[in-house]
């Protein structure tokens, strides 16, 4: 089977499997023209070919936001290789002056088993560590290989 491709300005691009009948394709919008297939969901028609479009590059806090998460494992052997130690973490949950806060950041230290990039606690130990988002980021990149 050959496939077809159309565009219409206003309703955009279709394709047909087969060959559509002279009926059915006079009955398609006035304006309508039969365009080579559209090569991927980049492209555009510009009235003459299709002009890739890639979409624009992830800004930092949406790469970030799409990291995926990271075990507990990778964590602390990351942290280990970057020569931060799990005892300056740990100092570093114990120095967060509010109580239930602090309580909540033991638990997600001692007992998650994965972490997400974006989760409050990694911005806290970060912080106290004194670490920038990118170095964080680029952490997170190595844990993921770990």
């Amino acid at each position: 089977m050959y496939e077809h491709g159309f565009f219409h300005p206003s309703r955009g691009y279709w394709q047909t499997i087969g060959t559509p009948s002279p009926e059915t394709v006079a009955g398609y919008p006035e304006g309508t023209v039969e365009v080579p297939l559209k090569p991927g969901a980049d492209y555009e028609w510009d009235g003459a070919e299709w002009q890739h479009n890639p979409p624009p590059e992830p800004t930092p806090e949406e790469r970030r936001a799409a990291l995926p998460p990271i075990t507990a494992r990778q964590l602390r052997l990351t942290l280990i290789r970057a020569g931060i130690s799990l005892a300056t973490v740990e100092a570093a949950i114990e120095a967060i002056p509010d109580e239930a806060a602090r309580d909540e950041a033991r638990v997600e230290w001692e007992y998650a088993s994965h972490y997400e990039r974006l989760h409050p606690l990694m911005a806290q130990v970060a912080s106290a560590l004194e670490l920038t988002d990118e170095a964080v980021d680029a952490l997170w990149d190595q844990a993921l290989t770990a």
